[in-house]
């Protein structure tokens, strides 16, 4: 058999948890059986969260840190309990005056027996339950989408960095290319006009016309 903790009621999901006892145990446990529509509190650490065991849920007990309460239907409906229950401005502040001086901060049986909880009739009770379960919808709707939208966001973050990277990488490509180019292209340059300095002179030398000669003549010249 199963056996419920404060997991369960904190994330309102009764289909977690791996606890198990044999049958003997839940025989001898009986007394701590969940059953449908019961309202679970939880006690220690987490207080006050609250939810209504489903009753699809398997069968179990709940364990020692767990408070369960069994509204008489005809005042209240378990829908209604566990939502007034959880009302930051109508049961929070009882909770915190009433156990104001506990040794250990939890929430207990005596504690719960002392709240004063307002009680409409049970339609009104389950038109409260019904609007509250719409606003409730809407709000994981809004969940469920903001967590799309966040992951599209990530997503398209990412393609950009990586555009932006690979761009900025091309434009260190482009810059670098035409530098080495301009530097091959002046280095053949330079060699190609000493080749043709060399070649000039060469051939002045070979066809006799040496710079000796004018120098000759202007010192003949200059006798005169």
């Amino acid at each position: 058999m199963k056996v419920y903790g404060q997991e369960n009621v904190i994330l309102d999901d009764f289909t977690i948890g791996e606890r198990r006892i044999s049958a003997n145990k839940f025989e001898m446990l009986k007394s701590c059986e969940l059953n449908e529509s019961d309202v679970l509190v939880t006690m220690m650490g987490t207080i006050g969260k609250c939810a209504v065991f489903p009753s699809d849920a398997e069968r179990g007990i709940m364990d020692s840190h767990l408070l369960r309460i069994q509204p008489d239907p005809a005042l209240a409906t378990s829908e209604f309990l566990a939502l007034t229950l959880t009302a930051e401005t109508v049961v929070l502040p009882q909770i915190r005056r009433l156990s104001h001086g506990s040794i250990m901060s939890g929430l207990s049986s005596n504690i719960v027996r002392r709240l004063e909880i307002p009680l409409p009739s049970v339609s009104e009770q389950q038109r409260i339950v019904e609007i509250l379960g719409t606003v409730d919808q809407v709000i994981r709707s809004t969940e469920h989408l903001i967590a799309k939208l966040e992951q599209v966001k990530q997503g398209l973050l990412h393609d950009l960095l990586t555009r932006a990277s690979t761009r900025a990488a091309h434009c260190v490509m482009r810059a670098a290319i035409p530098s080495s180019s301009r530097t091959q292209h002046w280095a053949r340059f330079l060699a190609i006009g000493q080749s043709n300095r060399a070649e000039t002179c060469a051939g002045r030398s070979s066809s006799g016309s040496s710079f000796a000669p004018h120098s000759g003549t202007r010192r003949q010249a200059s006798r005169f």
